[in-house]
């Protein structure tokens, strides 16, 4: 596989978090935790410093079933957008106007 960088934000959190986790110099978007070295504690670690990084759920079983940063990232993605609550828009667009 050749290098593809991170994109997103994402994708780009989840790659600094593991090239610090891991002790690699780049992670392409293409990149498998475990095959860089990764294993189930790390795992655990990364999760934490992902969910205090982004606020995005995620599980061990989501980085079990993942072959590459980017399906994480597309999963952690998706789950937040599924626990997103649509009653709660109209709040948020009233406290957009006030910032703007």
């Amino acid at each position: 596989r050749g290098f593809e960088p991170p994109c997103g934000e994402t994708e780009r959190v989840l790659a600094e978090i593991w090239s610090d986790l891991l002790g690699v110099e780049r992670v392409s978007r293409n990149d498998d935790f475990f095959e860089l070295g990764g294993h189930s504690l790390l795992a655990v670690q990364m999760i934490h410093r992902f969910q205090a990084a982004s606020g995005f759920a995620m599980t061990l079983e989501h980085v079990f079933d993942t072959r590459s940063l980017a399906e994480l990232a597309e999963l952690a993605i998706d789950n937040q957008l599924r626990e997103f609550d649509e009653d709660m828009l109209p709040q948020l667009v009233s406290e957009l106007g006030d910032v703007f």
